[in-house]
């Protein structure tokens, strides 16, 4: 048994370092002082910076949808990221002409994969906001995730070079607005000091003050009501 287990892990290993890997470009994350670093690995690191295509139909159906999107040339804004992006009702903006390239599910990764098709170069956003991180929140190492974040504000720059980047820093979530409290102020806080991204911090605003029940989400304290998105708005 202990010689299979060795065979396998050497098989891993091999795996691991000969398997085709999409050429990224690899950020140095600093972090703030008062912020903790947990240690990566390349591993961790490629996980979430890895483009990798939907994991669900609607996935699919809404990437195919949004490529629809390219073809109308100047707009004011570009939303990207995952169903906090895809549920803004774009009228919302008026008169501001907004794209949603929100997909609900969407990590890091599948953002990346996203934004990888050329025809995104025919949209010219001024401005872009993403909405992006939460998805990313159970699985995945805080280090990881603001190194996936780094590739996607990079991915942004590459293909809308005059655009400004907003971040939305990852909302709260959760009973009593508690959920990967933690993980998520130490993602927010190496954002805010990462160059050429403006990081838009809600938090108070859109928890009603960190009281519940709060009119800004849904009952699954994770989504927003048109309420919230207002708040975001302001």
């Amino acid at each position: 048994m202990k010689r299979m287990i060795s065979i396998w892990a050497i098989y891993l290993r091999r795996f691991l370092c000969l398997a085709p890997i999409p050429t990224i470009v690899f950020a140095v994350i600093s972090y703030p002082s008062g912020v903790s670093a947990q240690p990566c690995d390349e591993i961790d690191k490629r996980i979430t910076s890895t483009p990798a295509p939907p994991h669900y139909p609607g996935g699919w159906s809404a990437y195919l949808e949004e490529l629809k999107f390219a073809k109308r040339g100047v707009v004011d804004l570009v939303l990207i990221g995952d169903s906090l992006a895809q549920a803004w009702d774009t009228k919302m903006w008026s008169p501001i002409r907004v794209v949603n390239l929100g997909v609900g599910g969407d990590r890091t990764q599948d953002v990346l994969w996203r934004l990888g098709s050329r025809e995104w170069q025919k949209l010219r956003p001024r401005k872009v906001l993403i909405i992006l991180g939460t998805n990313n929140l159970n699985s995945d190492k805080v280090c990881a995730i603001n190194f996936g974040l780094a590739q996607v504000f990079k991915r942004v720059a590459a293909i809308w070079p005059s655009t400004q980047i907003g971040f939305l820093e990852i909302p709260p979530r959760g009973p009593q607005f508690l959920n990967y409290n933690d993980i998520r102020t130490q993602i927010n806080a190496v954002v805010r000091h990462v160059p050429g991204v403006k990081a838009i911090n809600v938090d108070d605003a859109i928890t009603c003050g960190w009281q519940e029940p709060c009119a800004n989400y849904l009952d699954d304290n994770l989504h927003f009501t048109e309420a919230g998105y207002q708040v975001i708005l302001k």
